[in-house]
């Protein structure tokens, strides 16, 4: 039994609470009276709010006691339950705080996403949202997983906690989530193995914990899941080899493993065993043997991205795989980059899909003669050829690609001029023809480039003055260790966007353009091994010397101080000197004759 007292003061108590709750939620207009009140889901809401200790965008301005709260800017409220939030969608906007545990009093909630902000600490339980079917809270900076956090939340179809700072072994608890079609964890800093227990989610479609530190072996229980269709579980260290049940699953769609340090030989038949695969990523691991031509079979292959292992091609047998990619219609990414790949490549290399766009066969062994058919693969836009032993000329097939953004035949042993022909090529952005045997001199124009590579090879003359205001855009440029001459084309101010400039170890004289002291992005500087003369600027990048280098220029003089320059009055003198001794000598020995 209350005591007066005690009762008196227990009364007191709950008319204050009901006055600050009709001063906070005060209707707009007296016929307003009649909208359902929920005490629990707006308390739930105004937590919410005063956890938050930042909205710089202003997203809660109309959290107030004049709006409804259902009407609250990212509220939903239900129609089946008038006055019960079904939804709290708010994202993308730069929110600092904490997430109030009190959202899990909104137990009608069906969708609650929080991406893309900046809330921290703990996923607070959530254990009483039995409705709830979407928790997105992805892109944000929480740094705890309460293990029985979302025990209850039996109807949860998708749940992303990707790109947080959760840490420590992925909970169990997720495993008892037996509806979930849609699992995110990736970029989370887990630890450990992944949890066998997964396999219990028998609905999964969407299993993504790439990108986390996750060890062990990859468990077979995740092949036993009929419905999934992706599987992403790169960029960790798991060790060992890819599961049969896995290899044997024939409704996946996307397997990526890439980036581990997984070991094994490709099964022949892995082409046959996973007939609906769209995308496979074996990349950066320790893959042996051929590459399987099996994988010619899967007729809506569009990635394939095997680089960095230790697969091998060194006969028609093993390069068999190359002829059987040509059924893959669909293909659209090719790379076999830092693989064990030798010989020549074959002509079948055109056959591949009309559609293909990237392709990738770099740092291998590769030889010989780039084939001709190549340039029937006209919706190429990327092509890495670099790090081979490939020879001779550009041959013609390189003007069939129109569309090219990149293309990288570094560190080979083709030779011959320049194709002039590359500054049609509207869309191409990156040049890449360092460490061959180019000659011949410089075109007037590769096209409106971002980044260019010239350097060694044997390329001489003078630089295009052209060459710059066609390259309005560039940012990159490097025509080092070459045997050019002339002046550097004071058009080189042109490029107002140039980050840096390497054109060291030529036979360039005349003076450093002015123009390039106006370059405010410009932070690499090599002008080294050159025969320039003349006063140092001393604004933009000369400013700091650590980002210039002027080495074995010996007429230069002046600069910043800590260039160690001569004075150019100094210099001055010493010309002089030499003029006159210079005249003298020749009085002398005019004289004595």
């Amino acid at each position: 039994m209350i005591e007066p007292m005690g009762a008196r003061k227990l009364v007191k108590s709950v008319m204050i609470a009901v006055l600050a709750l009709m001063l906070f939620y005060r209707p707009r207009y007296v016929h307003s009276a009649a909208v359902p009140q929920n005490s629990t889901d707006m308390l739930a809401l105004i937590d919410f709010r005063q956890a938050i200790t930042r909205d710089p965008r202003g997203f809660f301005n109309s959290w107030n006691n004049r709006v409804d709260y259902c009407n609250w800017n990212g509220v939903t409220c239900s129609k089946t339950y008038p006055g019960r939030v079904r939804k709290l969608y708010v994202i993308d906007q730069s929110l600092d705080g904490r997430i109030s545990p009190s959202l899990g009093n909104l137990t009608v909630l069906k969708l609650l996403e929080l991406s893309s902000n900046s809330l921290s600490g703990q996923l607070p339980n959530l254990n009483g949202l039995r409705k709830l079917q979407y928790l997105i809270m992805n892109n944000n900076k929480l740094q705890h997983f309460d293990p029985n956090a979302l025990t209850n939340c039996s109807n949860l179809l998708h749940l992303d906690l990707s790109a947080n700072n959760l840490a420590g072994s992925i909970p169990p608890g997720i495993s008892f989530l037996y509806n979930l079609k849609f699992l995110n964890l990736q970029s989370c800093n887990f630890t450990g193995q992944i949890p066998s227990s997964l396999g219990n989610i028998t609905q999964l479609v969407y299993l993504f914990v790439d990108d986390n530190q996750l060890e062990g072996s990859i468990p077979t229980e995740l092949g036993l899941l009929s419905n999934m269709l992706q599987l992403s579980l790169g960029e960790n260290k798991l060790s060992g080899s890819i599961p049969t049940t896995i290899l044997n699953h024939s409704s996946l769609s996307i397997l990526d493993v890439s980036s581990n340090s997984l070991c094994m030989a490709l099964p022949s038949i892995i082409g046959n065993t996973l007939p609906n695969l769209q995308e496979l990523e074996l990349n950066n691991n320790y893959f042996t043997g051929p590459v399987p031509s099996s994988l010619g079979n899967l007729a809506y292959l569009t990635k394939l991205i095997l680089d960095q292992n230790k697969l091998e091609a060194n006969d028609s047998k093993s390069w068999e795989f190359l002829n059987a990619l040509g059924n893959c219609s669909y293909l659209q990414i090719l790379s076999l980059y830092d693989n064990q790949l030798q010989g020549a490549i074959l002509n079948s290399i055109g056959k591949l899909s009309p559609s293909l766009q990237y392709l990738a066969l770099d740092k291998n062994n590769l030889s010989g003669t780039v084939p001709e058919s190549i340039g029937d693969l006209g919706s190429l836009y990327t092509l890495f050829l670099g790090e081979n032993n490939l020879e001779g000329p550009i041959g013609s097939w390189v003007g069939k690609l129109k569309n090219l953004v990149t293309l990288d035949i570094s560190y080979n042993n083709f030779s011959g001029p320049i194709p002039s022909f590359l500054s049609s090529f509207t869309q191409l952005t990156e040049l890449y023809l360092q460490n061959n045997k180019f000659d011949g001199f410089i075109p007037p124009s590769l096209g409106n480039l971002l980044v260019l590579n010239l350097s060694y090879n044997n390329l001489q003359g003078t630089i295009p003055n052209e060459i710059f205001p066609n390259m309005s855009r560039l940012t990159n440029c490097v025509m080092s260790n070459n045997n050019l001459e002339g002046k550097i084309p004071p058009e080189v101010g042109n490029l107002t966007g140039l980050i840096e400039l390497h054109l060291s170890h030529n036979s360039l004289s005349g003076v450093i353009p002015i123009p390039l002291a106006d370059l405010q992005f410009l932070t690499q500087l090599d002008l080294s091994y050159n025969i320039l003369r003349g006063e140092i600027p001393i604004k933009g990048v000369f400013a700091n010397a650590t980002a210039v280098s002027l080495n074995s220029n010996w007429g230069l003089c002046g600069g910043v101080k800590d260039l160690h320059m001569p004075a150019c009055s100094a210099v001055s003198w010493r010309i002089k000197w030499k003029v006159f001794l210079t005249i003298l000598l020749i009085m002398v020995f005019g004289f004595m004759s």
